[in-house]
């Protein structure tokens, strides 16, 4: 997410990359779910419109979340889900625990001060991956395939986040904490085809290279070069997973 300054009430992310998360968790639950419910694809796209203009609010906010608005807007973001409860159980709620989870420990970082360190910014950037297993939910019924790509996507945003935040020189991230951050996605090849390694090949090479340290990137110019760069890379990976997913729904077990 960008920088805390006054804003408007309701407005998208200032963050293209805040957006790109939350559109991108939509198109993933949109493309693994389908064909969704019909309740289910308006709950959803409910979800996601509430989520991506009221989310900037609340992250400004975010030190002061007692407020009447600040709940208010809570409230609002959470009639989807609640909706959806209705029509598929508590399954929903199951789906939303990490999502609470992030943004919960978030604000009792942001509460106490501690908003733009390190810990809350990974925490809050990758927090919006997880808006994919509450979409999915609201549109049917999560398969494991389902939880699997959200684990994998979930893993990637996370180590992504490290990645940039190893990059910077005003940061304090070792070269080595994006490299076990993506580990865990490895899990995957227990229970799916070799394949579904192909997504995460590129971003584990990278993180490899960062074990040597490297230049910290400083300057305006520099960083958003590297802020292209990642966009590029982010969208090739969604790239690459929506084709794993499409050659194991059509058989390719090899």
């Amino acid at each position: 997410m960008a920088s805390r300054r006054p804003g408007r009430l309701f407005g998208p992310p200032r963050a293209p990359s805040s957006i790109g998360i939350i559109t991108i968790a939509l198109l993933l639950a949109l493309f693994i779910q389908w064909p969704p419910s019909r309740i289910g694809l308006i709950l959803g796209l409910a979800a996601f419109l509430s989520s991506l203009f009221t989310l900037q609010y609340l992250f400004d906010n975010s030190p002061r979340p007692l407020t009447p608005t600040f709940i208010a807007l809570v409230i609002m973001d959470s009639v989807p889900y609640l909706i959806g409860m209705g029509f598929y159980g508590l399954r929903v709620l199951i789906y939303m625990v990490p999502s609470v989870i992030m943004f919960s420990v978030y604000i009792a970082l942001a509460v106490r001060k501690k908003g733009r360190e390190t810990l809350a910014l990974v925490l809050g950037s990758t927090a919006l991956a997880t808006f994919f297993f509450g979409f999915s939910a609201l549109m049917n019924t999560l398969s494991p395939l389902a939880v699997s790509v959200g684990f994998l996507f979930l893993i990637y945003n996370l180590a992504e986040v490290l990645f940039v935040e190893s990059r910077l020189s005003f940061r304090k991230v070792g070269g080595y904490v994006p490299l076990l951050a993506l580990a865990p996605a490895l899990l995957v090849l227990l229970f799916y085809p070799w394949y579904f390694i192909i997504p995460i090949i590129e971003p584990f090479i990278k993180a490899l290279r960062r074990l040597n340290g490297g230049d910290k990137v400083t300057g305006y110019e520099r960083v958003s070069r590297l802020g292209r760069s990642e966009a590029i890379r982010y969208i090739i990976f969604f790239i690459l997973l929506l084709m794993v997913i499409v050659a194991y729904k059509y058989g390719f077990h090899l």
